[in-house]
């Protein structure tokens, strides 16, 4: 059965990680809440800029919409 790793994921060592661990696949969506697209406000996008790995961020921004949604 394929796994997709997803979740956090904002980096090439993210996706390392997920393939060493056994993943399939991997879906990005993290790295994007950094895009100018995104809705991710100037405070937001400097604290997952300088994130650590044990770091939890809940954000009201979502990757995935099509724009203009």
């Amino acid at each position: 059965m394929p796994i997709i790793a997803a979740c956090g994921i904002g980096d090439d060592r993210g996706v390392a990680a997920a393939f060493c661990l056994g993943a399939s696949g991997v879906q990005m969506g993290t790295a994007f809440l950094r895009c100018p697209e995104a809705a991710t406000d100037r405070v937001e996008r400097e604290q997952l800029q300088n994130a650590k790995d044990r770091d939890t961020m809940v954000a009201d921004a979502f990757s995935g919409a099509p724009p203009g949604s």
